[in-house]
């Protein structure tokens, strides 16, 4: 939260000297905000090649982590399959989408 505070701080500095008609600049600060939150949500799904997984590993008691890590093997097809199905839309966006809101709510704030 204090790096965004500072960057928001910085971000203001840069507008100020923005003009409207050049909103590229905002445009892709905000692009690069949602895609680190798709990133950073979709890293901590619990599927074994993501760090996620390691998580719920280190929770569970050792016999059973010892078999959730053999999914690892399987992890990439099971998120390829996820891909096709939908599921993402249907975890990772809404998740995404109310962090985006909160962080712009905390800017405004500033």
């Amino acid at each position: 939260i204090i790096f965004w505070h500072i960057w928001q701080v910085k971000i203001n500095q840069v507008i100020f000297f923005i003009n409207t008609q050049n909103s590229l600049v905002l445009d892709m600060a905000k692009f690069g905000i949602i895609i680190n939150l798709i990133l950073a949500v979709f890293n901590l799904l619990p599927l074994p090649p993501l760090d996620g997984s390691r998580v719920v590993s280190a929770l569970l008691p050792n016999k059973l982590a010892y078999n959730y890590n053999k999914l690892e093997d399987y992890g990439l097809y099971i998120l390829i399959g996820l891909l096709f199905l939908g599921v993402f839309q249907k975890v990772v966006l809404p998740i995404v989408i109310n962090l985006q809101n909160a962080m712009y709510s905390i800017a405004d704030l500033i």
